[in-house]
């Protein structure tokens, strides 16, 4: 009866610790881009100037989603709508450099391909 026991306690653990490594595992997926070594450049004016609006996992809060901006856009038109703004996005122009627009494109629009 006891070792039944201990084989019961035994596998309920190993299946916690199972679905907790999986759980880990999937936020560290969300956070992927945004530990890209390539470029961190990008990363870090995204942090600054992006992450309030489409999350630390691209997911989107207020704004959309852009984990498949590219898919979407061409990486001129992410640079357009960055620098532009519209839709409720407000205009960056003002606040980033064309070359920090142009990084930023750039690796938005990469993020699809990965």
């Amino acid at each position: 009866m006891m070792k039944t026991f201990c084989l019961m306690l035994l596998s309920m653990a190993t299946f916690v610790l199972a679905a907790g490594c999986q759980g880990n595992r999937q936020g560290a997926e969300e956070h992927e881009a945004l530990a890209d070594p390539n470029n961190k450049a990008a990363v870090a004016i995204y942090k600054r100037q992006c992450i309030s609006c489409h999350a630390a996992d691209l997911g989107g809060r207020v704004g959309p989603s852009l984990k498949e901006l590219g898919a979407i856009m061409s990486t001129e038109q992410i640079a357009g709508k960055i620098a532009e703004g519209g839709s409720g996005m407000p205009a960056f122009s003002n606040k980033l450099t064309k070359e920090e627009i142009n990084l930023l494109a750039v690796w938005l629009d990469q993020l699809e391909t990965r």
